[in-house]
């Protein structure tokens, strides 16, 4: 199984270069969206996605490969259901 890791440095690139945090941090109301600010909010944002939404996506993943062998069509060839969410049909 693959761990994610949010790619940081593209997102700060992104926000201070292409967003312009810092014009932006100039703002009416914006003044604490300082980079350093920003930087520990998207720290703690990765380490959440990392050690609390990875693991429920391969949970997720999981399940509904058991639910239903054909989950991922749209219609299931055993029963011609649509499919629905959660990702099962109701006679499979």
């Amino acid at each position: 199984m693959s761990t994610y890791r949010a790619p940081m440095q593209e997102i700060q690139f992104v926000m201070n270069e292409l967003a312009g945090l810092e014009q932006v941090g100039k703002l009416p109301g914006y003044e604490d969206a300082t980079p350093d600010t920003v930087t520990a909010i998207l720290e703690e944002a990765s380490k959440f996605a990392t050690e609390v939404l990875d693991p429920l996506n391969a949970v997720v993943r999981n399940t509904a490969a058991r639910a239903c062998r054909n989950w991922w069509q749209p219609r299931s060839r055993k029963c011609g259901t649509a499919r629905t969410w959660p990702l099962r049909c109701a006679r499979c």
